[in-house]
């Protein structure tokens, strides 16, 4: 049974308490009062600082240090009192010291805080800054001065002025909870069956909730994905396949496979830190392997070495660059959404876990369309979808096959689908009705002068690009070329002298459009503009423009009587990803060639020799590669638009990455608006565009 109190921060007045003629004499009146406050919690609106206090669970691997009870209290009533449109305005240093809660259907934005929510901090932090005044001064003070006085009781003035700057914005999560909760029992049987199997504390089974909600197709700002939010980078050091046909990171069960082996790596690596450091027996490396999840392993490493293996101590007197509240606050939410969901049934009476997904898999021997398979099989196509969530859109929109080895779920029938199986093993494999090539657009082409020079139609070409009506394209932008039966023709792209444009730089983005006047080609009807200048794009148009600031293609050198091929590293990529697209299976070649030891980081910008030996080979790399960067911005695109553009100030330690992860925008975006950050470091004080980006509904 959970227990809580709340704790009191000295003597308050209560509107409408002064009507009560004589409180001395009629304390049991005031007490079945005050009782009947403190009972209506979640309605308080005028001691918001009353936090509460929460009896936990804990235990020898997963500790609750009294240093951090506050911070995880905080969290608790984050995911079981505060719903969506309530936000905390709160010490990020002393959680416990809760200065606000507002309800007016807000969110915290740390880039675009509402209106409301601003002016609300300036106020409290005014009002500290007045009381720590008036406290040197030794000037009387109101009763709310006193109030804030009291949540500093013994300490200096200057902590006051601190606690101005610290004043963090916390979203309530209690509705998004319950929904976790629900979709728990979905997924917990396939969770708790593989931290079993590896031998990992079940406790880890939590995390999900921290992490996506327990939501298997949850997509971050910075393009983490799926129910254990793996980045792209991660996923294929933990064998995820990640493509324009599939995404594991989708996959419930295969994601929980790779967190598995994270999470024993990161063990097995902070343990042989913090056993240099002296570890004591009874000190568990679990509140690390947590945050490590959030913060990454390198990191988690570097904080054990400079300060040991003394959790608390890491999180109260740890200083990096990137080491911040949010890092800070990682295991404190975990132990709440534990503690949240162990007790499920008396933070959400009456909630009810979705039952376990049941289904039966089959091994897909050849390609096939899902038009195929649902007609064949009779199954619904959104149940399909729903037990296959690793299956990207162009899957389900028909622009490519489920491929050869797949294994399928679907959905449990007693009988089975034998002789629908047998038919479908008699019939061939399909061939997507459009393959794909690449284009990179030069100056002077025009959409359908692209198409024609492929031999496939304008109309084609437009609609599998998404260019819209005006079919407007970009000097640099990489278009899909739909697959053609006829060879193209030579030499006839951009015969055509363009009108001059100048370039404009990456700091003039600007939401304008220079409009070349239209060509007409004969016989289709079709009106397009020559490409424009990368410099002339509106942010939205710049952040859809694949291929812009991106350098895909392998560049060849001559050399010696031979070829020199290298590429520039892109944001992403790791040497894995390379040896998979040349098709050698191992990256110890890449390693060799390059002089890259095992322990090392590639380095984004940097320039990297390949192991090429044929056309053929070269041509697959760049394929494969571009079709990975394409899938991570279409899927991108599917989660997130672009209203505008806005202006960062670059900060002491800042780099491309730093401000990526400050930010939260992916690296990929973030270049491409600041195409100059791939070759050199950003200077203090210099003006960096970040795009503004809003969610898109999904359905």
């Amino acid at each position: 049974m959970t227990q809580y109190q709340y704790n009191h921060c000295g003597n308050h007045t209560i509107s409408g308490m002064h009507t009560i003629a004589t409180l001395r004499h009629q304390v049991g009146v005031a007490t079945l009062l005050l009782g009947a406050l403190l009972s209506a919690v979640p309605a308080l609106t005028k001691a918001h600082h009353l936090l509460g206090e929460y009896k936990l669970n804990c235990d020898s691997t997963f500790p609750c240090p009294p240093e951090l009870q506050r911070r995880i209290d905080l969290w608790i009533e984050v995911f079981s009192k505060y719903r969506k449109g309530q936000v905390i305005l709160h010490d990020s240093k002393r959680p416990e010291r809760i200065y606000a809660v507002m309800d007016a259907g807000l969110n915290c934005s740390r880039r675009r805080e509402p209106s409301k929510i601003r002016k609300k901090r300036r106020k409290i932090a005014a009002n500290l800054r007045q009381v720590a005044t008036k406290l040197e001064k030794k000037h009387p003070l109101s009763n709310y001065e006193s109030h804030l006085a009291k949540m500093f009781k013994g300490q200096k003035p200057s902590e006051l002025r601190s606690a101005a700057r610290r004043i963090r914005c916390q979203d309530g999560n209690r509705d998004r909870f319950a929904e976790a909760l629900q979709r728990y029992g979905n997924y917990k049987n396939i969770v708790v069956a593989g931290l079993r199997d590896a031998k990992l504390p079940a406790d880890i089974q939590y995390l999900p909730f921290v992490e996506s909600g327990y939501n298997p197709m949850a997509y971050s700002r910075v393009g983490a994905a799926g129910m254990w939010q793996i980045m792209p980078r991660t996923a294929r050091k933990l064998g995820l396949q990640l493509g324009s046909t599939i995404d594991e990171r989708l996959d419930p069960q295969m994601a929980t496979t790779a967190a598995v082996q994270y999470f024993k790596r990161s063990h097995k690596i902070l343990g042989k830190a913090a056993r240099k450091k002296n570890i004591t027996a009874d000190t568990s490396l679990y509140p690390f392997v947590i945050t490590s999840y959030n913060y990454g392993i390198t990191g988690m490493r570097r904080a054990i070495l400079k300060m040991g293996p003394d959790f608390v101590k890491v999180i109260q007197k740890y200083q990096a660059r990137t080491f911040r509240v949010a890092v800070k606050n990682f295991y404190a939410s975990f132990l709440a959404a534990r503690h949240v969901a162990r007790n499920a049934s008396q933070y959400f009476p009456g909630i009810r876990l979705n039952s376990p997904i049941h289904f039966q898999e089959i091994l897909i021997g050849k390609s096939t369309s899902v038009k195929r398979l649902t007609k064949l099989l009779d199954i619904n196509k959104k149940q399909l979808r729903r037990l296959n969530p690793s299956l990207t859109r162009n899957v389900w929109a028909g622009r490519r096959y489920i491929p050869k080895g797949f294994m399928l779920r679907l959905p449990f029938r007693n009988q089975g689908y034998g002789k629908q199986l047998k038919l479908l093993a008699q019939l061939p494999s399909e061939k997507p009705r459009m393959a794909e090539s690449d284009y990179r657009v030069q100056r002077g082409d025009t959409a359908c002068r692209v198409a024609s020079a492929h031999r496939v139609k304008c109309r084609n070409l437009i609609a599998i690009n998404g260019l819209g009506r005006r079919a407007t394209i970009y000097v640099g932008q990489i278009l899909k070329i739909p697959e053609s039966k006829q060879k193209p023709k030579v030499a006839t792209i951009a015969k055509i002298k363009p009108k001059a444009v100048k370039v404009a730089s990456a700091s003039s983005l600007e939401p304008k459009m220079v409009v070349e006047p239209p060509i007409k080609l004969e016989a289709k009807d079709i009106q397009v503009p020559l490409a424009h200048a990368p410099g002339e794009l509106s942010p939205a148009d710049l952040a859809k423009a694949f291929g812009i600031g991106e350098d895909l293609y392998i560049e060849v050198l001559p050399k010696a009587g031979s070829k020199l091929y290298r590429i520039r590293i892109e944001p992403e990529e790791t040497l894995g990803h390379y040896a998979d697209w040349l098709g050698i299976g191992s990256a110890r070649p890449l390693r060799e060639m390059n002089g890259i030891s095992a322990s090392r980081n590639l380095r984004i910008g940097a320039k990297l020799k390949l192991p090429v030996k044929s056309e053929k080979q070269l041509k697959r790399f760049e394929r494969r590669r571009i079709s990975f960067h394409r899938s991570l911005e279409t899927q991108f695109q599917e989660h997130y638009r672009i209203t505008g553009k806005e202006e960062y100030q670059v900060k002491r330690g800042d780099n491309g990455w730093v401000i990526s992860k400050r930010t939260e925008v992916p690296l990929w975006l973030l270049r491409r608006f600041n195409p100059e950050l791939l070759f050199r470091p950003p200077q203090i004080g210099e003006t960096v565009y970040l795009p503004v980006m809003e969610p898109r509904k999904q359905g």
